[in-house]
């Protein structure tokens, strides 16, 4: 038996309406989402290609041929560039951020010969080792400076008077033949009948003598 087919109430149908719109609305917010979410995933991907690495990396040691020793400070340059850089307390040296392609390379320091490597390959994003071995040279001066020391007319540090006779001076000095006749020519310095020294008035056990810089016995009166 079947039941007699009953219209549905119009309060009924506004309610399905409004129930398949706000479920239409939403797949619609679904479809806008992931479509921003796709060309959001493709801008990070250009981005991640345009920002890929494009430079490398060379990094070595520097070590004497002789004795295998590491040598410190040398320098080490790409010829042609800016970069440059100095080995550390190892012999170990690295430059960074080499556009990719072929560089010559050398090293030098003083007292070793200078050494260059050509055509060494830098690839992107990785490291190419460059180790080098140098032998030691004698350095020839090509030119020879002299240059006479003078002393200087007032010394800064000397807080109290002083002479001091050299081997030339004494050579243009009449008379000397004891060490008495030649402090006796210092002024204020004399000797009295007793052969005992006076410096500037004072007596005799007032005088101190030095040697190398150690207080010794008056020698005059040993």
């Amino acid at each position: 038996m079947h039941r007699p087919f009953r219209p549905i109430p119009i309060t009924v149908k506004k309610m399905l309406l409004n129930i398949n719109a706000n479920l239409g609305g939403k797949a619609v917010g679904n479809r806008l989402r992931l479509t921003g979410a796709v060309t959001l995933f493709l801008l990070l991907l250009m981005t991640g290609a345009t920002r890929a690495g494009v430079t490398g990396k060379i990094s070595g040691l520097v070590k004497d041929t002789q004795n295998g020793q590491p040598i410190v400070g040398a320098t080490v340059r790409v010829v042609g560039t800016e970069f440059v850089t100095t080995t550390d307390e190892d012999g170990e040296y690295f430059i960074i951020n080499l556009p990719s392609g072929k560089y010559d390379v050398a090293v030098s320091n003083v007292g070793f010969e200078t050494m260059l490597k050509k055509e060494v390959r830098v690839l992107i994003d990785l490291t190419t080792p460059v180790d080098f071995e140098l032998r030691q040279m004698a350095v020839e001066l090509k030119q020879q400076m002299v240059v006479y020391a003078t002393a200087p007319e007032v010394q800064k540090d000397l807080t109290s008077s002083k002479v001091i006779y050299t081997a030339d001076r004494l050579k243009n000095m009449p008379n000397i033949t004891t060490v008495q006749a030649v402090l006796t020519n210092y002024p204020g310095v004399v000797m009295d009948k007793s052969d005992a020294m006076h410096v500037r008035g004072g007596r005799s056990g007032q005088v101190s003598y030095y040697y190398d810089g150690f207080s010794i016995q008056d020698p005059f009166m040993a």
